[in-house]
This record gives structure tokens, C-alpha cells and sequence, in this order.
């Protein structure tokens, strides 16, 4: 079942990579303010609850300038938060992931303090 897989996944990792498109900033606040839940919101919503290290990833250029997100709950949540840049090269972007959680520069309690930039 899709719903036992994403909070397996979830409940069993330390940092969530979340991959924003303008799509993802849709879906997810179009669900929180209809009060639908989309698989989309579910998965933010539950990595939230529980308390997991959220990594934002951009996979679309015109997301780089935080200051022109959609205005909403992602954008409430990540706009002054370090945030991976992958909207030019995804393979780039996902060694440097790994590299800062395999170093283990990303812990859960060190989230909520990270710089705006790209790590």
C-alpha cells in the first residue's frame, strides 16, 4: 500500500530530500487549502510530525530566488533555508547530498539553523 511505503520510508530515514517545482508548491498548497490530501501533502505533512530534517531541493532555475516562490506553506517553511541546488544538474546535486549526509553535517537538530544559500 502507497500509504505504509512513504511513512516506512519516512519513519526510517534522518534527513527527507524534498524536490520543489512549481508543480510541488501547487499540489501541496492547492491540497492544504482545500483540505484534500495529495500524496504530496501527505509526505510533507508526515515528515513535519515527525520532526525529520527536511533538505530543500530545487529542480527548476526560475526556484533559485526564494524571494519569488509561491507565497504558502513550503515557502513559509524553507525561504531562509539552505537549500540544494539541482535545477542545472541533478547527478551534481545528488553527490553533494549524499556527501553532506554521509559527513554527517546534516542532523535533525542542526535543521532549523541552516543559512539561506545553496549548500
Amino acid at each position: 500500500h502507497l500509504d505504509v511505503a512513504m511513512s516506512t520510508g519516512i519513519d526510517e530515514s534522518r534527513v527527507v530530500v524534498v524536490c520543489l517545482t512549481h508543480e510541488y508548491f501547487r499540489q501541496v498548497e492547492e491540497a492544504a487549502r482545500r483540505g484534500v490530501y495529495s500524496n504530496c501533502l501527505r509526505e510533507w505533512t508526515y515528515a513535519l510530525a515527525r520532526n525529520k530534517c527536511l533538505v530543500p531541493v530545487i529542480m527548476e532555475p526560475s526556484l533559485r530566488d526564494t524571494s519569488r516562490w509561491p507565497p504558502g506553506i513550503i515557502a513559509m517553511h524553507f525561504a531562509r533555508t539552505m537549500y540544494v541546488d539541482a535545477s542545472d544538474c541533478v547527478g551534481t546535486a545528488a553527490a553533494r547530498i549524499t556527501h553532506e549526509v554521509r559527513a554527517k553535517t546534516i542532523r535533525p537538530r542542526r535543521c532549523r539553523g541552516l543559512a539561506y544559500g545553496t549548500l
